[in-house]
């Protein structure tokens, strides 16, 4: 049977967070039905290696060198086959009817990309979409007025989009190097090509704030990016 959503997860050295990630979407429940596909992306530690196997052998992984965030994105859509894909970092927390919820909100919304609150595990913080500052950094925005608004960018430690507007905007941008900015310039994408960018508040996915990257990032990664 095809998935209703396509659920994607860029992975690297997340041998303490995938798994509890992947138990906590699984167990989620939801009347969408979804696939999950992992991007182990040369990892070292061998946090992939249980995927495929008993309680998860129903996950998908393509194991990649080193491609980065952006282009792994892009692989694990092309495997996709759900209508809508959900991009979400290897180290989130999702509720219960997640899927659904924003879903629905995409589509009474007539609206092709779309966010929840961001809480941060372990914290009462919590980020609801961003903007650019005056030197074109990404900024959180506070919680907004109505549940449901239009806003410029989205984090995509957790983002839905419908399938055919990604792929009308060519996905994340593959020149990207590791990580950084693809968020931000797939959303300006969107708004240049006429699509809606949402976030959905009344639904809550918790994320792992990460003082330290597993892998190496460097300046000029980030540079590059920007």
């Amino acid at each position: 049977m095809t998935p209703d959503v396509s659920i994607i997860i860029p992975c690297k050295n997340e041998i303490n967070n995938i798994k509890w990630t992947l138990d906590s979407i699984l167990n989620s429940k939801n009347k969408l039905s979804f696939e999950v596909i992992v991007i182990d992306d040369g990892s070292t530690d061998g946090c992939c290696d249980f995927i495929g196997k008993n309680d998860y052998k129903d996950v998908k992984v393509i194991r990649t060198e080193g491609v980065g965030m952006s282009t792994g994105r892009n692989l694990g859509a092309k495997e996709a086959k759900g209508e809508y894909l959900f991009f979400c970092d290897a180290h989130v927390l999702v509720p219960d009817y997640w899927l659904d919820k924003l879903v629905k909100t995409l589509e009474e919304n007539d609206a092709h990309a779309i966010t929840p609150t961001i809480k941060i595990i372990g914290m009462e913080s919590r980020g609801y979409g961003g903007t650019w500052n005056e030197k074109l950094e990404f900024t959180w925005l506070g919680q907004p007025e109505k549940e449901v608004t239009e806003i410029p960018f989205i984090a995509a430690c957790a983002m839905g989009v419908k399938k055919d507007a990604f792929d009308a905007i060519d996905g994340f941008r593959n020149h990207f190097k590791v990580y950084g900015m693809e968020d931000q310039e797939i959303c300006l994408k969107f708004w240049l090509y006429g699509y809606k960018v949402l976030i959905d508040s009344s639904v809550e996915v918790e994320h792992l704030y990460q003082i330290k990257h597993n892998y190496e990032i460097t300046s000029f990664n980030i540079i590059h990016n920007f």
